[in-house]
C-alpha cells in the first residue's frame, strides 16, 4: 500500500476538509494519506515562518506535495498563496505543489507557477471526470518526486563511497560528479551542508552553484 503525504495551506475549515473528503473519495483502496495542516496566523503575513516550517518538513520527508488555496486572509490580510509557491520553488524547484482557486486567470499572473498546477476548486468538489484527472494527477506527481528524488539521493550516496575508495589522483573526478548530483538534488530537497562543503570550502561551493544557476537563467 502506497502512503502519501500532503501538507495543505487552507484558512477555511470547511473548504480544508472538502479537499480531504474529495481526495479520500477518489483515490484507490491501496492508497493512504497524512496530512499536515498548515496553520496560519499573522506573523505568516510575510512567509518567513511557514517557508520555513516547509523547507523542514520537506527535509525530514514529513510532505511529499504541497496543496495551497490562491486567496488566503490571515487576520483581516489577504495573501496570495502564488507568493508561497514562488518561495518554495526557490527553495526546491522540483517539488510537487498545487494551487487551489476559482479564479484561475490570477494564478496564471505568476510566473513561477506551472499552469497543469493550478486545479479549479469549484470543479475538484464535485467528484466528476475532472476530479478523478486531478487526483490522478497528484498521485502522479508524488510517485515521480519520491522516485526522481530517491534516485539522486543514491546515486550521491554511491559517489561518496567511490570517492572515499578512489586514489587521490583520481578523486577530483569525482568530486567533480559529486558537485553535479548536489545540483542536481537542489530541484527535490533544500540542500543545506552537502557532502563537498564538508571538503572543501562551503563560500567557494556557493560561489559555482550560483554561476551555474546564473548561466542556466541566462540560457533560459
Amino acid at each position: 500500500m502506497k502512503e502519501y503525504k500532503i501538507g495543505i495551506i487552507e484558512d477555511d475549515l470547511e473548504e480544508l476538509n472538502s479537499i480531504k473528503r474529495t481526495i479520500y473519495i477518489n483515490l484507490s483502496l491501496n492508497h493512504t494519506i497524512m496530512y499536515k495542516d498548515y496553520q496560519l496566523n499573522n506573523k505568516s503575513t510575510n512567509y518567513v515562518d511557514i517557508i520555513d516550517e516547509i523547507k523542514k518538513d520537506i527535509l525530514d520527508d514529513k510532505i511529499m506535495l504541497l496543496i495551497i488555496d490562491n486567496k488566503l486572509v490571515v487576520e483581516g490580510n489577504r495573501l496570495k498563496g502564488t507568493s508561497i509557491y514562488e518561495e518554495v520553488k526557490k527553495i526546491t524547484s522540483d517539488f510537487p505543489v498545487i494551487i487551489m482557486t476559482n479564479y484561475k486567470d490570477e494564478a496564471y499572473d505568476s510566473d513561477y507557477v506551472d499552469p497543469d498546477k493550478v486545479y479549479d476548486k469549484e470543479k475538484f468538489f464535485l467528484n466528476g471526470e475532472y476530479t478523478k484527472e486531478k487526483i490522478n494527477s497528484i498521485c502522479l506527481l508524488v510517485d515521480k518526486y519520491m522516485k526522481l528524488k530517491n534516485n539522486i539521493i543514491a546515486e550521491k550516496n554511491r559517489l561518496i563511497e567511490e570517492y572515499k575508495s578512489e586514489i587521490s589522483n583520481e578523486g577530483q573526478d569525482k568530486l567533480n560528479e559529486l558537485l553535479k548530483v548536489e545540483l542536481e538534488m537542489k530541484k527535490y530537497t533544500p540542500v543545506e551542508t552537502t557532502y563537498l562543503e564538508q571538503l572543501i570550502s562551503p563560500d567557494y561551493v556557493r560561489e559555482i552553484i550560483e554561476l551555474l544557476d546564473e548561466i542556466k537563467d541566462k540560457l533560459d
